[in-house]
């Protein structure tokens, strides 16, 4: 049985469009950072994210580079190119595996309140066998050979 993670969705604020100042201060400092530091304590980990905007902004990505021991640099511009490839979703456990399985358990139900699918969609990620989490880490390094 694993650890149940489920309360540890970042959801962004109501209303709200996620700049950069957002994404480093809320998503990033106030709520990703305490939740790596309890979980992992001092375990090897590295940071990953795709390249939207506000995450590859100076400012964010200054501020990664300084918190975080090891992470994967996106494209900035054409001529500041980081590791992670744009729009490479098959590159993304997330992406490739666990949304789908999310967007299933949900899909064509009806919520009143934000609330309540923010609830569905814990109860659906409580409910993912950690064998089909761990599958979809370890088919990575067959994707990532794919792709280059």
């Amino acid at each position: 049985m694993r650890k149940n993670y489920s309360n540890k969705f970042i959801f962004v604020d109501p209303c709200v469009k996620v700049k950069s100042e957002y994404y480093r201060e809320t998503v990033l400092k106030k709520k990703f950072l305490p939740w790596v530091r309890r979980h992992f304590r001092g375990r090897h980990w590295c940071f990953q994210q795709d390249g939207a905007p506000s995450y590859k902004a100076e400012a964010v990505l200054n501020w990664i580079h300084d918190t975080f021991s090891e992470f994967i640099k996106v494209d900035i511009s054409k001529k500041k190119l980081g590791q992670w490839p744009p729009n490479s979703p098959d590159l993304n456990p997330n992406d490739y595996a666990i949304w789908g399985i999310l967007e299933a358990a949900i899909y064509g139900k009806k919520f009143n309140t934000i609330n309540e699918l923010k609830a569905a969609l814990r109860r659906a990620w409580s409910r993912i066998d950690v064998n089909v989490l761990a599958s979809a880490v370890d088919n990575w390094p067959k994707r990532f050979r794919a792709c280059v």
